[in-house]
């Protein structure tokens, strides 16, 4: 039989903890796209390569920012998860002392 330890304040601490490392790291990447595109705009100016590379980074960096959408939703996750357990502990509760 399984038993079950839950706290919710840590699994609130961690889906906090996931949301703003989100936040920080989506920051960071359009921080890096803003530097990119000013980088192929006066320093790297070609006429073919500097273009096809300021695509591939915004291919690169639009992958990144899905995954990074998984993480702020993991996030999110570990708050509805502490939410729901804790309302069915108190609803347990309720149905206990009827």
């Amino acid at each position: 039989m399984s038993d079950m330890n839950v706290t919710y304040d840590d699994m609130h601490d961690a889906g906090d903890h996931l949301i703003s490392e989100y936040e920080r790291l989506d920051r960071e990447l359009d921080d890096l796209k803003t530097y990119v595109d000013n980088l192929t705009e006066d320093g790297y100016v070609t006429s073919a390569s500097s273009s096809a590379f300021n695509t591939s980074y915004e291919e690169f960096s639009t992958g990144l920012k899905q995954m990074l959408e998984g993480l702020q939703g993991m996030g999110n996750f570990l708050h509805m998860a502490a939410d729901t357990m804790e309302q069915t502990d108190q609803d347990l509760k309720s149905a206990i002392e009827g």
